[in-house]
């Protein structure tokens, strides 16, 4: 799933890597950001301003259903990430600068559950795999590093994961790394220990980055399946307009060329 902005909105497809056209998937030409899987892979979630404010709705990747909505926020809400188990959604509601990261228990919760919330900051959550690791970022310490929390009792402890600068956690299928993009835009990897207790192991500058499509606010990257390849976004290269040319009376010149 990505989106890409068209005739000034912007709009989220779908694409099977091995075959078949793409699917977009949008509500009434608004405006919609930040897709996200389901568990099960069937739906995606994402924020919409159908409504007027950015809110998160639910829809089946296939378009064969109505987008449902699923979180209003009058703040907005965006960067929507659900537990391996389903049970929690969670967001970050507000705009950058006066952001926080809040949660839902669909159909158990009838408003958001406030996770991370400070006068500061805070970005791009992200849920480990196991869903008991909250990863996100926040300006507290007058940049945006990249910090770790327990899930969902975010109030036990914390660790830091960046100094120098951290936007866009994202954790590997595994579970045993973190990756961020760090204040030089290049894409790190730190190794995560989760037992007995969680602790971080050594950190590894991966590849240059700066010249991928980023933004602190949301995830602008993915990681396959194995682990050992990312998907980045990168601006085309400009290329000439292509050329329609047209010929007036060409079947007389045919013609004339034919002798007939």
């Amino acid at each position: 799933a990505g989106y890409d902005a068209i005739a000034q909105t912007i709009d989220i497809w779908i694409k099977r890597l091995d075959r078949g056209p793409s699917i977009k998937l949008t509500l009434q030409g608004k405006t919609t950001y930040t897709p996200a899987w389901t568990p099960d892979g069937r739906s995606v979630t994402f924020s919409s301003n159908t409504g007027g404010a950015f809110d998160l709705w639910t829809m089946r990747a296939d378009g064969s259903t109505q987008a449902v909505l699923q979180v209003h926020e009058k703040r907005g809400a965006f960067s929507p990430v659900w537990s391996p188990d389903g049970k929690w959604l969670v967001f970050r509601r507000g705009t950058m600068g006066i952001a926080d990261i809040l949660g839902i228990r669909p159909g158990i919760d009838t408003v958001a559950v406030p996770l991370v919330v400070s006068k500061f900051s805070e970005i791009a959550p992200a849920i480990s795999p196991n869903g008991r690791w909250l990863a996100y970022s926040s300006n507290e310490p007058g940049q945006y590093n990249v910090y770790v929390v327990p899930f969902p009792n975010t109030a036990a402890a914390k660790w830091a994961v960046s100094t120098g600068g951290g936007t866009e956690p994202l954790w590997s299928h595994s579970g045993k790394e973190l990756f961020y993009r760090d204040g030089a835009g290049n894409l790190v990897a730190v190794e995560v220990h989760s037992t007995p207790t969680f602790s971080l192991g050594r950190s590894t500058a991966l590849f240059p980055a700066a010249a991928f499509y980023s933004f602190a606010g949301g995830l602008e990257y993915a990681v396959a399946p194995d682990d050992r390849r990312f998907l980045m976004m990168r601006q085309a290269a400009i290329s000439a307009p292509d050329e329609l040319i047209v010929v007036d009376n060409w079947f007389e010149e045919l013609k004339s060329k034919s002798g007939k």
